[in-house]
């Protein structure tokens, strides 16, 4: 195996890692949060936070994604970067103080200050401040330390707002955390970047950034409109509690896709560095549906079968009405982590007009869908709406790319993962009706174990040679050492 695949896999292990990692700790803290903050303190500071990402769409230029791609850049090319990430982001900021009287003809005064105050707050996150170290630290593949840098801002963060509500400051205590995540990610990522930006500054190449980048921000929109405009729309339509209720939901949805965010994490990196290699190409996307589908499918409609029994075992009865939502967000829960194994693929071939024909598509879709759905059936039906538009990008993703592309089997990859979390789920209800404990713990370990048993078991006597190889891989690249390369001195 190559030294590139070694750090590939080794880093997608470790992002994996930071992942379940990261999960558990945010899971530990709701537990706590979740008895001190109610759906509407989530709800408003939610409210808040998605009218600052609307503006902060101004921004996403994919700037990091092209320094990315690129072969070998120079120190003014980085720091080009660097300077168009900041001055955008404080753009960002400047245009929505501009925006203050028309949003506050909507929401209250004290949501928009907020929402002010968050986009200010982001100008350090990774489209702002941040944006080169991590590209850089990406490039290196150098997943370790930006795992270990994600984990400690995240605990920071979340003792920071656990603090603030504990003193009673609850209005103020998921901002604080906010501030504490986001700022301390962009000085830790700033110290550990392999090289610094300089006062240096290319006007030919930033135009060259902004012109290849016009096609990835219509990516970036579509992404939003995914996956952020269903909060816009359940706050203005139904409610900062519903809000509250629905972003919990929505959170715990994304179980399924920080499971496999290591693997997902270093997808971008890995294609790029095989692009000019179409059947390697076509293996590492295989590869990455494979493994994806193996975790994300059983993953998804496990959290639909406990989704009730999940919430009263855990958390406050306030919090039960999410259980419907969770449930249909099982189709967006199920498509999104397979849409992110294809991330950085249309990039990585030069197509970053896909991106763009993407991101329009879902930007039309999210907003008919999700206004449409939300008016008639509240969180509900923007729950449903987040599936639908997913899989609208993902069939363009289809036509236009793995279509042309790559060559992967979708049947070898899907197949098994998908009979095995089927036959799962029917064996689960059907043991649920005929017995199920009446207390929510019982109840939520007796499905659990049924669900389990019968993916795991039926997926190990049908792709058992396949699950070994993968265990084997990963092994490997921790046991096996780097060659070491000696070249002669220049002269």
């Amino acid at each position: 195996m190559s030294v590139v695949a070694h750090k590939v896999i080794r880093g997608a292990l470790i992002y994996t890692i930071a992942g379940y990692a990261s999960q558990a700790i945010s899971f530990a803290s709701s537990l706590i949060l979740l008895r001190l903050l109610t759906p509407e303190h989530y709800g408003v500071f939610g409210l808040a936070v998605v009218l600052g990402s609307i503006f902060g769409r101004i921004k996403t230029w994919g700037l990091g994604q092209l320094l990315l791609a690129e072969t070998d850049p120079n120190d003014i090319e980085i720091s080009t970067q660097f300077w168009l990430s900041v001055g955008l982001s404080i753009i960002v900021v400047l245009v929505m103080l501009a925006a203050v009287p028309l949003l506050a003809l909507i929401y209250s005064p004290s949501q928009v200050w907020l929402a002010v105050l968050v986009a200010a707050i982001s100008i350090f996150d990774g489209e702002g401040v941040a944006s080169m170290s991590e590209t850089l630290l990406e490039r290196d593949l150098r997943y370790d330390l930006i795992s270990l840098i994600m984990i400690g801002s995240l605990i920071l963060s979340l003792l920071i707002t656990i603090l603030l509500a504990a003193l009673g400051l609850k209005g103020w205590a998921l901002l604080g955390g906010l501030v504490a995540k986001t700022v301390s990610y962009c000085a830790a990522m700033l110290i550990a970047a392999p090289r610094k930006p300089k006062f240096a500054f290319s006007i030919p190449y930033a135009r060259w950034m902004m012109s290849q980048g016009r096609k990835l921000f219509w990516g970036g929109m579509g992404s939003y409109f995914a996956f952020s405009y269903d909060d816009l729309a359940v706050g203005t339509f139904a409610g900062s509690v519903a809000l509250g209720l629905y972003r919990k939901a929505y959170d715990w949805s994304l179980i399924p896709t920080a499971i496999v965010g290591g693997i997902n994490g270093v997808a971008g990196a890995t294609y790029a560095k095989v692009k000019e290699d179409r059947a390697a190409l076509s293996q590492a996307t295989s590869s990455m549906l494979g493994i994806v589908a193996m975790i994300a499918l059983p993953s998804s409609v496990g959290l639909a079968l406990i989704s009730r029994e999940f919430i009263l075992a855990l958390f406050p009865a306030a919090w039960l009405p999410a259980a419907s939502m969770l449930q249909i967000l099982m189709i967006f829960s199920l498509l999104r982590p397979i849409r992110e194994s294809f991330s950085g693929l249309a990039t990585a071939v030069k197509r970053n007009d896909v991106v763009s024909k993407i991101g329009i598509i879902q930007t039309v879709a999210m907003l008919v869908f999700c206004t449409i759905f939300t008016l008639l059936w509240g969180a509900n039906g923007a729950a449903l709406s987040a599936g639908l538009t997913t899989a609208a990008g993902l069939i363009v993703l289809y036509r236009e790319i793995l279509q042309h592309y790559v060559d992967v089997n979708y049947r070898e990859a899907l197949l098994m993962p998908g009979l095995a979390t089927l036959l799962g789920a029917v064996v689960t209800i059907a043991a649920s009706f005929v017995y199920l404990p009446a207390q929510p713990w019982p109840a939520l370990l007796y499905k659990m174990t049924i669900f389990s048993a019968i993916y795991i078991g039926t997926l190990f006597l049908t792709a058992r040679s396949r699950l070994l190889m993968f265990l084997n891989m990963l092994l490997g690249s921790f046991r096996r050492k780097e060659p070491v390369t000696t070249t002669a001195p220049s002269t």
